[in-house]
């Protein structure tokens, strides 16, 4: 089974999982909340730079707490969907445009990141903007606000995911972990995640 296979069979049963805890919330979020926990402290310990160690565990606790909030204080599972769809959508754009149109390699952060990857991440959630429209999220602020704020979401899905290859590249290793065939470990798959969720808690909470 090629690594492509592997990935798109991982997402087609993982994707529909996540969203049904999502929705359900409560004790079902909160199990998954604690797997994931489990599984960043252990892909966490096993990297061998102290100064990194720290650095991913604050942003991973301040990560799942924003998710804790979101979801079981404030109730807002609309609010986890966008964060997912922006953070998903950006590495479809980013690994489709990256595959096919290939280009110039973004060495200095990983050797797998190319340019045309890069605006691939950033112009695919764009089209979630019609979606939003159309649904009536933020009616308290300007139409002019649904593009930047998806935009910047993208951002932060990109940033995660160069911020998080730099690391992989500071220790020398490939992946964090070998726990999902096809995409490596749990960091690998929610690099972009964590930026997304904490920017959207502080966008929308100014």
């Amino acid at each position: 089974m090629s690594n492509f296979t592997a990935r798109l069979i991982v997402s087609l049963i993982l994707t529909p999982i996540i969203l049904g805890i999502v929705v359900l919330g409560g004790w079902y979020f909160n199990s998954l909340l604690f797997i994931i926990l489990v599984i960043g402290i252990y892909e966490i310990f096993l990297i061998k730079k102290f100064e990194i160690k720290i650095l991913m565990i604050l942003f991973f606790l301040f990560f799942l707490y924003i998710f804790y909030f979101l979801r079981i204080i404030e109730n807002n599972f609309q609010a986890i969907f966008i964060c997912l769809f922006v953070t998903w959508s950006s590495d479809i754009g980013g690994f489709v445009f990256g595959k096919i149109l290939g280009g110039k390699k973004i060495n200095i952060i990983s050797p797998n990141k190319t340019y045309f990857g890069f605006f691939g991440a950033l112009l695919l959630p764009q089209i979630l903007n019609i979606y939003f429209f159309r649904e009536g999220y933020f009616t308290n602020v300007s139409n002019n606000y649904y593009f930047f704020f998806i935009f910047y979401l993208s951002v932060a899905a990109v940033l995660g995911d160069l911020f998080f290859s730099y690391m992989k590249r500071v220790v020398n290793i490939k992946d964090y972990s070998r726990l999902i065939p096809g995409h490596g470990g749990l960091f690998d798959r929610i690099d972009g995640l964590i930026f997304v969720t904490i920017l959207f808690f502080l966008l929308t909470s100014i």
